[in-house]
């Protein structure tokens, strides 16, 4: 209340039936004061407070005379009370005609402080003085934290907008951007401003046509969703960078209006490139599954759920059995590969893959399959998991033939040898060390032209694919020469015709057969010249022409009787150097007569030839 009393307030036209001058002023402000919900106080014109006010003291909890004079200052917030006085001085000092100013009053009813608006203005009489200040604090709490919800909602938005990776935008109803955030820049490869008041047909000229024509479906329309765009990479000729977009109209409620179009733009490169991966992986697996080569398969723990036909004919199983749960790779295991397939599922487990390892699964007819498996892991908990596996059978029964066939070698009677096309030794078997007089340990530096064979031979090999031959090697160890049937061939690394790694050659020794043959065609020689023979002297003479050849004998002695004589002529037989032919020639020389002299024994005997071996001694008979 003021020094002078509140200023009267117009009273109504009198239609309740009350003269308008039969009521107090006084108690008109007074009830106005108590039905309003602002706080209504007036102050003297120093800015005293000189009155109680009701409304105040509900709101504050303060009693008169606590907020008398400036009392009222201790219910202000302590961090507002220093601007709300500067801000009273200066009104009072200047006579504002309108005071405004916010600030936070305690609150009895809630228990905390809360925002309030205060205005005032100045009473003056008619000389101008101010005479009163009437005014009201209006509660605005609400209003402030709608206001603070807002701004929080618009910051917040503004942060996710700014920092979103997906592009956000809307154009108004001229398709005139109005506002793009980063990320939408980014897409477009044009800055913010840029965009700003531009169509996106003046400013994507690849695609702008395609987007003013969704820009007006959407319009009249509606929303439009999930629209593909592909552009090509500037820097990376042959790549498209991928985006999905969707668009929407923009209105308002009240009035009801549509400003314009909203759309979000999702840049997809990545996740379309990795599609395109795994459909290619997806495609490589389908092929990979349908071929009958590799055994592919896969499950959830032990149970088998996919396979393809090659694993299923591998085992005797069918896709029934499959679909059946009737396959449970435990159960496939023969015993003894425990301790493998737990190392490998804790492997799969640790790492999600297992190298590959050998075991074996058994077949349904009950014979054990070798394998050798790997497995990858495509969902830990519960365990999922895809193994290939290759059938280690053909293998297995390819090494076994490998060593039946290396036994066969090592044991064989021909010398045979393997040498590079260069010609360089790269094995020689145990027989080829005996004939050649190698080391019995592989020792390194032997060509195959140190084993006799020709370089002629070899070239013809190397073109032909094959020779044979019949020569004399000589032995690395004595020099000693050995007759011996060569056969040299080619050896493929691969399926292409030329592709000749190595020569293999087979060296039979053939030295006693070409003696035999020698000795064959001399006594076929031998009996010629005795069917020819007439009398004793020409006998005598083909023996001696032939009976060398025949032996292969150098000292040969012949028991001779004449017929109805019992004494017995031995000649010996002598191989001398001949003349400047360098032939031999064989004399007789009587050695002795049969019957012996009395009290000696007989002296006929053989003279063993130098290059057989010793013969045993023949027994002693009288010649017939």
């Amino acid at each position: 209340m003021s020094d002078s009393g509140p200023t009267p307030i117009p009273a109504g036209d009198g239609t309740d039936g009350v003269a308008a001058g039969s009521v107090d002023p006084d108690r008109r402000f007074r009830a106005l004061m108590g039905a309003s919900a602002a706080i209504i106080w007036t102050a003297g014109p120093g800015g005293a407070a000189t009155a109680p006010q009701p409304s105040w003291e509900a709101y504050t909890g303060q009693s008169w005379p606590e907020y008398a004079g400036d009392g009222w200052s201790a219910m202000v917030h302590p961090d507002d009370l220093s601007r709300v006085h500067r801000a009273w001085a200066d009104a009072l000092r200047t006579g504002a005609r309108v005071y405004r100013t916010s600030f936070r009053v305690w609150h009895a009813p809630s228990g905390r402080y809360r925002h309030v608006s205060a205005r005032s203005t100045a009473l003056r009489d008619e000389h101008g003085r101010i005479v009163e200040w009437l005014g009201t604090f209006t509660d605005v709490q609400d209003v402030i934290a709608a206001e603070q919800a807002a701004d929080r909602a618009a910051t917040i938005s503004e942060a996710m907008l700014a920092s979103a990776p997906v592009g956000f935008g809307w154009v108004d109803t001229q398709l005139r951007f109005q506002y793009v955030n980063p990320a939408l820049a980014a897409i477009n490869r044009r800055t913010e401003a840029e965009h700003l008041g531009r169509t996106p047909a003046e400013l994507l000229p690849l695609i702008g046509e395609r987007v003013t024509e969704l820009i007006r479906r959407t319009l009249a329309e509606g929303p439009v969703s999930g629209v593909e765009f592909s552009t090509p990479e500037p820097d990376a000729p042959g790549r498209f960078r991928h985006a999905v977009a969707s668009y929407f109209p923009i209105r308002l409620a009240d009035p009801a209006e549509t400003i314009g179009v909203g759309f979000t733009v999702v840049d997809v490169t990545e996740r379309t490139r990795l599609r395109e991966a795994l459909d290619a992986e997806r495609v490589r697996y389908e092929r990979l599954a349908a071929t009958d080569v590799l055994a592919v398969f896969g499950g959830e723990g032990e149970r088998i759920t996919e396979a393809n036909d090659a694993f299923l004919s591998m085992l005797g199983y069918t896709r029934a059995d499959v679909a059946a749960g009737r396959l449970h790779w435990p159960d496939l295991t023969p015993a003894g590969f425990e301790e493998a397939d737990e190392r490998a599922i804790k492997e799969l487990r640790t790492t999600g893959r297992a190298p590959a390892y050998a075991k074996e699964y058994r077949h349904r007819d009950g014979h054990p399959v070798p394998v050798l498996i790997g497995i990858v892991a495509l969902h830990r908990e519960p365990l999922r998991w895809l193994a290939y596996a290759t059938d280690l059978t053909g293998e297995r029964l390819a090494q076994a033939e490998l060593r039946l066939f290396q036994a066969l070698v090592e044991r064989s009677g021909d010398a045979i040898a393997v040498a590079r096309a260069d010609g360089g030794m790269v094995y020689v078997n145990p027989a080829g060390r005996q004939l050649l007089g190698l080391p019995a340990e592989p020792g390194g530096g032997q060509r195959l032209t140190d084993l006799g064979a020709p370089e002629g031979l070899i070239a013809g090999a190397l073109r032909d694919g094959y020779r044979r031959t019949e020569t004399r090697l000589s032995r690395l160890d004595t020099g000693a020469e050995v007759e011996v049937e060569q056969q040299l061939f080619t050896v493929s690394t691969g399926p292409e015709a030329d592709a000749t790694g190595y020569l293999a050659t087979v060296s039979r020794d053939i030295g006693e057969r070409q003696r035999t043959l020698r000795r064959a065609e001399a006594l076929a020689r031998f009996a010629g010249e005795l069917s020819r023979a007439q009398g004793p002297e020409e006998i005598l003479r083909a023996m001696a022409g032939q009976v060398g050849p025949v032996f292969a004998a150098r000292d040969v002695r012949i028991a001779v009787a004449e017929p109805g004589r019992p004494a017995l002529r031995v000649l010996r037989f002598v191989e001398r150097a001949g003349g400047d032919s360098g032939t031999s020639r064989w004399t007789s020389t009587p050695t002795c007569r049969w019957p012996p002299r009395s009290g000696r024994t007989g002296c006929c005997r053989w003279r063993v030839p130098v290059r057989r071996p010793r013969l045993p001694h023949p027994t002693r008979r009288r010649p017939t």
